[in-house]
């Protein structure tokens, strides 16, 4: 940041409202802000302000006039300031808050500013970076974790759509890998990962549980460390604790500026480098920790069902259509003289279109109403009793073999 750099402005004074009516009073005005300047001298024949390797230059701009000969507006100014980085950076806000509170100019344009092109040339690649880290940790740890069906299992619905409207977007490698982290955006792929911390139970799956609960100190502790599988607790320590979606949103800040070509100050690349710093620490420290996670396969198979239902792909099934398909597989079942069990029915019947959980809360309301039956019989693969379900006054069969 050694090179010189410019920042100007157009002051329009669109009344003729401005107390320096002409360039040469206008420089005089700037040259009494002291604010600005250590020791300032006036070239008047060059309209400018030198002080050691920065200076201030003042040029009209003679307004255009209307059809009528009336100009569009009373005088207007390009004043630029020119000098290092580390001065000119400092010099931008009280310059134009000079010219707009104390000299009266409205409306006020920066024309150039190439502090924030600077600031801006280097947050980018940290913001890369970052955006980078984050999205390769996210696809080794979910493939690993959840399968090569994570996305459709973790992405939103919104998210996904968008995804697949920019496929188009990537042409060459998009024919050969499985790109969609690469089209998300910067806050939905943040999103990704610290929506895993906040938990996939229901209210419905909470009261369930407390129903049955023993009101001792002991079952509500283990109610607590239940209502989070080892999947959920390992996203909130080393997301959530460390307070990883805060610094994630204030990073996307700086990255909608980035993108929008706003104007920075040298806080917003100070706090760029400090969040940079950060979220590596948060990424890397989660990578590390990634090798003790151990998720059961009952956890593994709650944690896909929650998030399909939770992102919208899983619907409840309703009482009419819970009947007519346990009707239709019962009559099936029964003439090959076997009986609907209620895991098969619910998990591989149901469960490819339907909420698991709330067919299994289906089951318990239509038991209790008496339209339908739960029994236990012998089951085929085991020495254990299994349970089974019917529409209520079927007459059951001898089971020989279940259809599961």
């Amino acid at each position: 940041m050694s090179e010189r750099l410019k920042f100007e402005l157009l002051a329009v004074d669109h009344k003729s409202d401005a107390p320096s009516n002409n360039e040469l009073g206008l420089l005089h005005a700037l040259r009494g802000l002291s604010i600005i300047w250590q020791s300032p001298s006036i070239d008047e024949s060059n309209l400018q302000i030198n002080d050691g390797d920065t200076s201030l230059a003042v040029t009209q701009v003679e307004p255009p006039t209307t059809g009528i000969d009336e100009p569009l507006f009373g005088r207007a100014y390009l004043i630029g300031l020119e000098g290092s980085f580390n001065k000119i950076e400092s010099l931008r806000e009280p310059l134009t808050a000079y010219l707009k509170e104390r000299q009266q100019f409205g409306p006020l344009y920066v024309v150039r500013d190439e502090v924030s092109r600077e600031i801006a040339c280097n947050l980018y690649p940290l913001l890369y970076r970052i955006e980078n880290l984050l999205r390769g940790y996210l696809i080794k740890f979910m493939t690993i974790q959840l399968g090569p069906g994570w996305w459709k299992q973790t992405a939103p619905r919104e998210v996904d759509d968008k995804v697949k409207m920019r496929k188009k977007n990537e042409k060459i490698f998009g024919r050969h890998v499985d790109n969609f982290t690469y089209l998300t955006d910067f806050g939905e792929l943040g999103a990704m990962v610290y929506e895993q911390s906040s938990g996939f139970l229901t209210r419905d799956d909470i009261v369930a549980k407390i129903k049955g609960l023993p009101e001792t100190v002991d079952a509500i502790r283990d109610l607590k460390a239940e209502l989070q599988t080892n999947y959920q607790k390992f996203f909130k320590e080393s997301f959530a604790d460390q307070g990883f979606k805060e610094k994630w949103k204030d990073f996307e800040y700086l990255r909608n500026k980035i993108a929008h070509d706003n104007l920075f100050t040298v806080e917003d690349l100070e706090s760029g480098k400090q969040l940079f710093e950060e979220l590596r620490t948060i990424i890397k420290e989660a990578d590390r920790k990634t090798t003790t996670l151990e998720i059961t396969r009952q956890e593994r198979e709650t944690l896909q069902e929650t998030i399909s239902e939770n992102s919208g792909q899983l619907q409840p099934i309703t009482e009419s259509e819970f009947l007519n398909q346990l009707q239709s597989h019962q009559t099936e079942f029964e003439r090959k003289g076997g009986f609907v069990g209620i895991t098969h029915f619910i998990r591989n019947l149901l469960g490819r279109g339907f909420s698991t959980f709330h067919s299994h809360r289906m089951v318990e309301s239509l038991n209790e109403q008496g339209k339908i039956e739960v029994y236990q019989v012998d089951n085929p693969y085991s020495e254990h009793m299994t349970s089974a379900i019917r529409i209520s006054d079927a007459k059951p069969s001898d089971p020989a073999t279940e259809h599961a």
